[in-house]
């Protein structure tokens, strides 16, 4: 996902009767490329949120949108993916087609305002629209939520990002650094929710790095929570850890969508286990279940089991894993992966077979990816260890974060 970004004093964009007007601001022109996701555009939304292109006091790109209580407009733009590295007419091959680049369009939108940005107007999606601004500067800077794959270099729908982690031992890092192909800098900001076979290396690989540097650190992980799907996933991975579920509150935000909300609760358990375990990595979780904006968390007995499995039959659902880790200078890391999962038409007798098996009581959305529920499924479309509860190429991608900001202490917002 790409978004062109422009400071601006004043823009707005009208199509037909549709009219959008900021005041001071960002005017956001964002591109959606095949292969792009949810965890794409709330990536993306964040980083358009915070990023320090306004002037402080001092005359210096030191402000956010947020902190200068500033506007956003954002304008569809599929042409931010034309390639014209050969011939005259470009080629928008890799531009998402129209329904997926409109829902993700939507998604980008939704996560800006849950960042907080005070009004986010928008263009009308595959309109002929005109846009006017007045770019304040001229500011404009080019953000991806994939940085490094050219508009010629898309190899499908499974973006890569290179991940490491650190435990605040320097020379740790750097061997861990080097076995993942070489130093992460702080310029080098891959989009933490992407991961497959075009990254820069083979995920496996850089799993086995992970553990390796995970053990060597003092003490084991703390995972902050007590489901054995998550603690599975973890000892597969060999990642030294303990478990430590806390009490925090899981209910989700009424003003949240679930993928929103699945990041707040993974950082609310992963805060409530900070007071305890100072100085140590710890790692919460959260698993929603999103059937067309409705949350579905764990069933509260069988009948409520049957009415979501019932829901879900014949539809597809996205399934949200929020992770939240704290580094052992306590600083906090979060983000969020979805997977697209789609159900079979479930006859009655299956649902009923299922509830009485008694495997739905304690699963989002009343199954299990990896036990009998597995039969309920027709496909999915990410990561499978994000439909069990723990996105691995999520955690590395957050302890890659961690790393390049500097984890051995707490550090300023910079």
């Amino acid at each position: 996902m790409r978004a062109l970004i422009q400071r601006v004093a004043r823009a707005s964009v009208t199509a037909g009767d549709h009219h959008a007007a900021i005041g001071p601001g960002l005017l956001i022109f964002l591109g959606v490329r095949r292969g792009d996701t949810v965890a794409d555009a709330v990536w993306l939304a964040k980083k358009c949120a915070g990023l320090r292109i306004f002037e402080d006091d001092a005359g210096r790109m030191n402000r956010g949108l947020l902190e200068i209580d500033g506007e956003a407009l954002v304008v569809s733009q599929f042409t931010l993916y034309g390639d014209a590295d050969r011939g005259r007419r470009p080629s928008f091959v890799l531009a998402a087609p129209p329904e997926e680049a409109n829902r993700l369009y939507e998604e980008f939108v939704i996560a800006l305002r849950a960042e907080g940005v005070r009004q986010v107007g928008t263009g009308v999606f595959q309109a002929m629209m005109s846009v006017e601004l007045v770019n304040d500067g001229p500011v404009t800077v080019m953000v991806e939520s994939r940085p490094g794959m050219s508009t010629s270099s898309w190899q499908g729908p499974a973006g890569g990002a290179a991940v490491t982690a650190g435990c605040g031992d320097s020379a740790a890092q750097d061997s861990v650094q080097a076995e993942l192909g070489g130093p992460v800098s702080d310029t080098d900001t891959r989009n933490p929710a992407q991961a497959g076979s075009a990254g820069l290396f083979a995920a496996e690989s850089a799993r086995t790095a992970l553990a390796r540097h995970l053990l060597s650190c003092p003490d084991p992980l703390v995972l902050a929570s007590a489901s054995p799907r998550r603690t599975e996933i973890l000892a597969r991975a060999g990642i030294s850890h303990i478990t430590a579920p806390v009490h925090a509150d899981e209910s989700t935000p009424p003003d949240q969508p679930p993928l929103m909300a699945a990041g707040t609760i993974a950082r609310r358990k992963a805060m409530a286990a900070a007071s305890t375990w100072v100085g140590r990595w710890i790692l919460a979780a959260d698993t929603i279940v999103d059937s067309a904006g409705q949350a579905f968390g764990k069933p509260v007995d069988d009948d409520d089991a049957r009415a979501m499995l019932g829901q879900l039959s014949g539809r597809e659902h996205w399934v949200h894993t929020g992770l939240a880790l704290v580094s052992p200078g306590g600083v906090l890391f979060s983000g969020v992966e979805s997977t697209r999962v789609i159900f079979r038409d479930l006859m009655p007798e299956e649902i009923e077979h299922y509830v009485r098996s008694g495997e739905p009581r304690d699963k989002a959305g009343a199954y299990a990816i990896q036990g009998i529920g597995g039969l309920l499924i027709e496909r999915i479309n990410g990561s499978y260890d994000n439909v069990v509860g723990l996105p691995l190429n999520q955690l590395l991608a957050l302890f890659r974060e961690a790393l390049g900001q500097g984890v051995a202490r707490p550090v300023e917002d910079g």
